[in-house]
């Protein structure tokens, strides 16, 4: 009998476990005569007048179409409003005064001479890439 005890204590969360589906299987048994004795007792109920003439079948869907008829008509008027901004902003763009290709820009004429290439390679030297971090060829 104590090693019962003492398996059963050392090995708590499998009895909790086990106790968990005895207790779910008792409440499941003891729900379903509940839930059939409530059916049981459980009678129709007749529907009034007044209810059945409420909504009719085709009062739902004329109601749904014309719904769906008011959605499309909103739909079509912001596409139309939308065609008229764009073709509004395609007229303004048309007036927009255009750079012309005819125009010719001066470029500037570079002199260079031998003493100006040296001071530019010693400028790109100072403020380029390190000479550690550049690549270089090793023969």
């Amino acid at each position: 009998m104590d090693t019962l005890i003492d398996f059963l204590l050392s090995n708590i969360v499998i009895v909790i476990a086990v106790l968990g589906f005895i207790w779910g299987i008792i409440q499941k048994a003891l729900g379903k005569t509940e839930e059939q004795g409530e059916r049981q007792e459980r009678q129709p109920v007749e529907m009034k007048e007044e209810q059945k003439r409420e909504v009719s079948q085709p009062q739902r869907v004329g109601e749904t179409h014309s719904a769906f008829e008011r959605e499309r008509e909103e739909q079509q008027r912001r596409l139309r409003e939308a065609q008229e901004r764009y073709k509004s902003a395609l007229k303004s763009v048309e007036k927009a005064p255009t750079l012309s290709t005819k125009t010719k820009s001066k470029k500037p004429k570079i002199e260079l001479s031998r003493k100006k290439a040296v001071e530019g390679m010693i400028w790109s030297e100072i403020l380029g890439k390190p000479r550690a971090k550049r690549k270089h060829n090793l023969r």
